[in-house]
């Protein structure tokens, strides 16, 4: 015969299992996407889960530094994209500009209209552009590293 005590733990380890099947089930089969960030991370435009719409061409990008130090400068690049049958690929760097003082700037030059671009910061001096590791849960489960921030602009 089993005691009361051992009777709720194996109901409860029962009632455990199954809501944690369900979750992952649910997460499965409802296409999750989970995005994480190196030190500095977009603030705008602001991306969804994967990219973001601009509201200009000449759009202007912010970021947050999570390990700022005073005093830093940082550099902005812009890529084309490149669309084929196996996805999107940052393709030329179409804009940059080093040591800006702050955490944005303005696009200095008009984008093409209803475009996908990339875009990244860096700390000024540094080798490593501001990236975010993608993973897509669902059916088909993907997951991609070192991925440059994307941005579409206006139709105009």
């Amino acid at each position: 015969m089993v005691d009361y005590t051992m009777q709720k733990r194996i109901t409860f380890s029962r009632v455990m299992r199954t809501m944690i099947l369900f979750l992952f089930t649910a997460v499965f089969y409802s296409g999750c996407t989970f995005i994480k960030y190196t030190d500095i991370e977009p603030v705008t435009p602001k991306i969804g889960s994967v990219s973001a719409d601009t509201e200009s061409l000449q759009p202007i990008l912010r970021w947050n530094d999570r390990k700022v130090n005073k005093g830093s400068h940082y550099d902005v690049g812009i890529w084309e994209t490149l669309v084929t049958a196996s996805g999107i690929f940052r393709d030329n760097r179409i804009y940059y500009r080093e040591n800006i003082s702050g955490p944005e700037h303005r696009v200095e030059i008009k984008l093409e209209p209803n475009h996908t671009y990339y875009w990244s910061v860096r700390v000024s001096g540094s080798a490593n552009w501001a990236s975010s590791d993608i993973l897509s849960v669902g059916a088909g489960s993907t997951r991609e590293h070192d991925v440059y921030f994307i941005f579409t602009t206006p139709k105009q």
